[in-house]
C-alpha cells in the first residue's frame, strides 16, 4: 500500500447521517411550520446546500458514488439491476461495488468505523469496526454482520431489528383512509426506532472514529403519499392524515437533536440524503414510445399470453398499485430480432440499444449504425411534448460515455433521460398503448435535488448557505476533514466553501497517486432464487421495478 510523506492526520470525528430521499421541498416547509426544530437548529448552526445526486438519481448509484467518491463508471453499481459477466440483468449485492468505500479507506489508516444500514451492503464487509447489513438483505438469514456474532448480540439488547418495511399493496394509496395508512407508518417509526436503538447500543460498545446511519422512513412514505405532504401538490390532501404522517418526521427530528448535543469540538455531524422528491403527475412508457417510434417490436404471442393468464389469476408476479394500467414485464416480451432498442426496468431511467457483439440477440451494427440510432433516439425524445401541456417530457438525454468514465461504463445504459418536473419512466407496456398515461392522484417520484448539512462547534462555517456540490464530493471532504490523504482516482472535490478560513488555513490537502489498497473480487451471485424473488417484491414497492 502506498504511502505518502506529509500526511496530516488528526484526531477529527465525523458522523454521517443519511436521511434516504430528504428533500428541502418539504423540510423547509416543516421548519416553517415549526415541526422540526433541530432541523432548524442545525440550518441555523451549520453548513447547508442542494446536493446534487448522480444520473440517474437512484438510491443505489448514488449511495455507491457517496461511499467511493466516484462516478458509476468506476464503482459499476448503476441501478439495483446490473448487468453480470454474462450480460444478464441480476440484483446487486455488496460484492458488485468495486473499489474502496470510505470505511474501507479510513481503515486502512487506523481509522475505526461503524457503518449501519448502508444499502447495499449485503453481505457485509469486512472493516476495521463493524458493519450492520442494510435495505437489500435477504431475510431468513444470519451473516447479517461483520463480524458476524455482532447482529445476534444486538438482538440481545433491542429484541428484534428490522432490514426493510415493505411498501404495502394497496388498492389506491391516494384514496386511503387513516385506518388503512396506520399499520404502515406504525412500521415505518419502529423501524427507525430500533435503528435509533442499535445506533446507541453500538456507540456504547465501539468508539469509532466513522459513524455511518441511515434512516429510509422519508422515501418510502414520499412515494406513496406525496398529495399529504406537500403544501404545493396538485390534490393536496392535508388532515388527520398528514397529522400521522408526520410523527416520522418529528421522530427523525428528534433523533438529530440528539446527536447533535452530543458532539465535542473534535465531530462533526453530516446529514445527507441520496436524493431529492417531487410530484409524479405522469407515467412516460418509454417502452411503449419505442415501439410508436419503430424502435422496437413486442412479442405478441407472450404478450397474450400472459394477458390471459393474468385475466384468469393466474399471474405470479403483482405490479405495484400505484400504475395506472395492468403491466407486463417487458424484456421477455420483446422480439429481438426486430428491436433496436429498449429499457430494461424503470429505475435505469435508461434505453439500451440492442447492440450486435454485446447483447444476446443483437441486430444494431457497432459504429456508424450505433452512433446514428443513439443520436436519432436523443433527438426524438428530446422534441418528444406532453400533447395536454405543450412542454417537453423530457429534460435532457446523456450518452452513457457523457457523464460515466471507468472500466464499468460500458455496462451502463446506451442513453440515460432525465425526465421533466412531474414525469417518470417506466419500462412496462400499458394496455391502453398510450406513451403517457396521467397519475389520478401525484405520487411521489425521485428528483435530483437532494440536501446536505454539515455541523461542528469548531471547524465548519455557520449558517452560510452554499451551492454546487455533488454526492460524489462527500468522501473527499471527509477524508479531508480527518487529515487523510485523497486518492487521486476519486471524482468528488473537497467542499472547500464549508469550512472556515482558520481551518483551510491550517490543514492543506495531500493527495495519493492510487488507493490505499484494492478489494478481491469474491463471489458476485449470493442471493438465493427465493431471496432474489424477496428482493424484487419489495423494490416493486418503491416502483424500481414493474
Amino acid at each position: 500500500m502506498e504511502r505518502i510523506i506529509g500526511m496530516h492526520g488528526n484526531n477529527k470525528k465525523v458522523i454521517v447521517v443519511g436521511l434516504d430521499g430528504a428533500t428541502f421541498t418539504l423540510l423547509e416547509q416543516f421548519v416553517q411550520e415549526g415541526r422540526m426544530p433541530n432541523f432548524q437548529k442545525i440550518l441555523r448552526e451549520g453548513v447547508s446546500g442542494i446536493l446534487q445526486s448522480t444520473v440517474p438519481p437512484v438510491t443505489a448509484p448514488a449511495w455507491c458514488s457517496f461511499a467511493t467518491g466516484k462516478n458509476p463508471g468506476k464503482h459499476g453499481a448503476h441501478d439495483f439491476i446490473v448487468k453480470n459477466k454474462d450480460n444478464e440483468m441480476v440484483i446487486i449485492n455488496s460484492q458488485r461495488i468495486k473499489g474502496k468505500k470510505i470505511w474501507d479507506i479510513l481503515g486502512d489508516y487506523n481509522k475505526k468505523v461503524g457503518v449501519i444500514h448502508f444499502p447495499i451492503s449485503y453481505p457485509p464487509e469486512k472493516v476495521n469496526g463493524f458493519m450492520l447489513s442494510g435495505f437489500i438483505s435477504p431475510p431468513n438469514k444470519k451473516n447479517y454482520s461483520y463480524p458476524e456474532e455482532l447482529y445476534p448480540d444486538l438482538l440481545k439488547e433491542t429484541g428484534e431489528y428490522i432490514f426493510n418495511v415493505k411498501v404495502p399493496e394497496k388498492k389506491n394509496w391516494q384514496q386511503t383512509g387513516l385506518e388503512d395508512i396506520r399499520p404502515f407508518i406504525d412500521k415505518l417509526y419502529h423501524e427507525t426506532e430500533l435503528r435509533y436503538k442499535a445506533y446507541r447500543y453500538l456507540k456504547r460498545k465501539h468508539d469509532c472514529d466513522f459513524w455511518y446511519l441511515l434512516f429510509m422512513s422519508f422515501d418510502k412514505i414520499q412515494h406513496v403519499l406525496w398529495k399529504f405532504l406537500d403544501i404545493n401538490c396538485r390534490n393536496h390532501d392535508r388532515g388527520k392524515i398528514f397529522d400521522y404522517i408526520i410523527k416520522c418526521y418529528e421522530q427523525i427530528d428528534g433523533i438529530l437533536g440528539h446527536i447533535l448535543s452530543e458532539l465535542d469540538n473534535n465531530t462533526s455531524m453530516i446529514v445527507l440524503s441520496d436524493h431529492g422528491f417531487g410530484p409524479k403527475d405522469k407515467w412516460l412508457y418509454v417502452n411503449v414510445w419505442l415501439e410508436k417510434n419503430g424502435f422496437l417490436q413486442k412479442n405478441l404471442v407472450k404478450l397474450v399470453k400472459e394477458k390471459v393468464k393474468e385475466k384468469l389469476g393466474f399471474r405470479s408476479g403483482k405490479y405495484f398499485e400505484g400504475i395506472p394500467a395492468p403491466t407486463v414485464k417487458r424484456h421477455e416480451f420483446l422480439n429481438l430480432q426486430r428491436t433496436k432498442a429498449y429499457s430494461p426496468n424503470s429505475s435505469s431511467y435508461g434505453i439500451f440499444i440492442n447492440l450486435k457483439g454485446r447483447e444476446k440477440s443483437g441486430i444494431v451494427e457497432k459504429g456508424k449504425d450505433y452512433e446514428r440510432l443513439r443520436n436519432e433516439l436523443r433527438d426524438r425524445l428530446l422534441s418528444y411534448k406532453d400533447d395536454e401541456t405543450g412542454t417537453n417530457v423530457i429534460d435532457e438525454v446523456y450518452f452513457s460515455d457523457q457523464i460515466y468514465h471507468g472500466p464499468f461504463q460500458q455496462n451502463a445504459p446506451d442513453l440515460i433521460l432525465c425526465p421533466a418536473y412531474g414525469y417518470m419512466i417506466i419500462d412496462s407496456f400499458s394496455v391502453s398503448g398510450k406513451c403517457l398515461v396521467k397519475v389520478d392522484v401525484p405520487e411521489g417520484t425521485h428528483r435530483p435535488e437532494g440536501i446536505f448539512i454539515a455541523a461542528n462547534n469548531k471547524d465548519l462555517m455557520h449558517g452560510a448557505r452554499i451551492n454546487d456540490i455533488n454526492i460524489i464530493d462527500i468522501a473527499p471532504t471527509i477524508l479531508y476533514l480527518m487529515g487523510l490523504p485523497i486518492p487521486s482516482d476519486m471524482d468528488g472535490k473537497i467542499i472547500a466553501p464549508m469550512f472556515n478560513d482558520a481551518f483551510l488555513k491550517s490543514n492543506s490537502p495531500v493527495f495519493t497517486e492510487s488507493e490505499a489498497g484494492t478489494i478481491a473480487s469474491a463471489n458476485e451471485d449470493v442471493y438465493s432464487e427465493e431471496d432474489d424473488k424477496q428482493i424484487r417484491d419489495s423494490l416493486k414497492g418503491l416502483g424500481y421495478l414493474d
